[in-house]
């Protein structure tokens, strides 16, 4: 084995390490936080995450441009002066903007507890942009194991918090958020560590620093954009589901959701490799390992459908208080063959062409649709089902839109009959969870898998034929 192919599947490796640490964690946090937790301190504790997911984008495209710029370069000739200025610029930034923030929270929002959410996700997004500013540089420059071990740092230090306080019997949701704080705190003096070359070293001068920042902003803000409208999508659903039927609602899809999450975290992490790889191929390339990849992410998340029944029984028995959360998985699983599929291949791709306003525009236009149906399907017909599977259906938008823009650059990529046999697939999941007992629907979804895997066996065949031969 050479050693290019090698260094690949030892980065595979480590970003599929970290990202197991990190679900099995989130797992375990996700399911004896709710055993705990009184159920409104639980919903407080997902408004807290929900708060910070929105916070954490205040950078101004800071990361994403520093990512774009030097993704495929080596971290050795990286120029340090311009990367400390940078990092020193950005961290007085968010210190400033997050005060100010606090400051409003604190003097506008009469609820006391969500101010004091507020004001503690404000914290957390400030020390989460600064580690995560360092883990941008350590993945654009093909650094996966200093990644992955800030990543993992941060997880670990989270979860022994997070039991530590529960063993001296603290069950208020405000705890797990200093756990949180205390997590990104200790992973970020780590990361601060692990760059300290390009960190702890005499920044370049005020003229020099403003001119590297416009630029970073310039090319970034384009991502930064297109992950809030990203996040708006579903963000807007589940905004109105809280505002229309209240936090414990909200607590009860927001647990549904973390499982579809956990899922999606752990398949993305091929994403952190692929991107240094994909910017170092020629354009050819590019287009001949698009429909192999895309292949081998969709049949794999088909198959994952098929681990619903079991997951949801365990889960009904551990925590029956929130069975219609489990219930609610079954609408919103196929999420992740759509989430999945975008973030590790179309956002991809979409950066390694250097086509980031084409992401903006299919983010912005699936918000844009999702703002327009949240206010149908919840002010207009108050379903609350609707509205769970209106998710599914922006996502799944979103996804084809996003593709459909794409293809425009990529040659020879003819999908036929996918897109059919998956939505076919989609549905009938979708409607033997819901309205078939456990047996039966893992029968009628086997079925339909089997159907799906004998009638594109041919293609199939191919596309491990073409990765092996990748791998090679």
């Amino acid at each position: 084995m050479n050693k290019k192919v090698y260094g690949f599947i030892s980065n595979i490796f480590n970003s599929m390490t970290v990202n197991a640490s990190r679900i099995i964690i989130t797992f375990v946090l996700t399911l004896v936080l709710p055993k705990f937790l009184g159920e409104a301190d639980y919903s407080y504790w997902q408004l807290y995450l929900f708060y910070f997911t929105y916070l954490a984008y205040t950078s101004l495209g800071w990361c994403e441009g520093t990512y774009l710029k030097y993704g495929g370069d080596e971290y050795h000739n990286l120029p340090a002066k311009k990367m400390a200025g940078q990092f020193w610029t950005l961290a007085f930034y968010e210190l400033v903007v997050n005060l100010v923030f606090s400051l409003v929270v604190f003097i506008f929002v009469q609820d006391r507890i969500k101010v004091i959410i507020l004001i503690l996700a404000a914290g957390s997004a400030i020390l989460d942009i600064l580690r995560y500013y360092l883990q941008m540089v350590l993945q654009a420059t093909n650094q996966i194991k200093g990644y992955a071990r800030i990543a993992t740092c941060e997880r670990i230090l989270f979860l022994l918090f997070s039991l530590l306080f529960l063993g001296l019997h603290k069950f208020e949701f405000v705890y797990f958020i200093y756990a949180e704080l205390l997590a990104r705190f200790l992973s970020l003096l780590l990361a601060l560590v692990s760059c300290k070359g390009i960190v702890f070293v005499r920044p370049d001068g005020i003229r020099e620093i403003l001119t590297e920042s416009k630029e970073l902003i310039s090319s970034g803000y384009k991502l930064l954009l297109a992950g809030v409208a990203g996040q708006l999508i579903v963000g807007t659903v589940r905004f109105a589901v809280e505002n229309k039927w209240g936090n414990l609602v909200f607590g009860k899809v927001s647990l549904a959701l973390s499982m579809v999450n956990m899922i999606i975290t752990f398949i993305t992490a091929v994403s952190v490799v692929i991107f240094p790889m994909l910017k170092r191929m020629s354009e050819d390339k590019l287009m001949k390992v698009y429909e192999i990849i895309r292949e081998a992410i969709t049949t794999l998340l088909l198959c994952i459908l098929l681990l619903y029944i079991p997951m949801k029984a365990v889960l009904q028995i551990w925590l029956p208080q929130y069975e219609v959360s489990f219930k609610y998985l079954a609408l919103l699983l196929p999420v992740c063959i759509y989430e999945t599929r975008f973030t590790v291949l179309l956002s991809t791709y979409f950066k390694a062409l250097r086509k980031e306003k084409m992401q903006l525009k299919s983010n912005l236009v699936s918000m844009f649709i999702s703002i327009c149906a949240t206010i149908i399907v919840v002010y207009g017909v108050q379903s609350l089902d609707m509205a769970i599977i209106l998710i599914v259906v922006l996502m799944a938008f979103k996804s084809h839109y996003a593709e459909f823009l794409l293809r425009k650059y990529i040659d020879n990529v003819d999908l036929g009959l996918d897109d059919l046999w998956e939505t076919i697939l989609v549905i009938g999941f979708m409607t033997a969870s819901w309205f078939c007992s456990g047996l039966y629907s893992v029968i009628i979804y086997a079925i339909l898998f089997v159907g799906y895997v004998v009638i594109r066996r041919n293609k199939l065949k191919l596309c491990f034929k073409n990765i092996k031969a990748l791998i090679r």
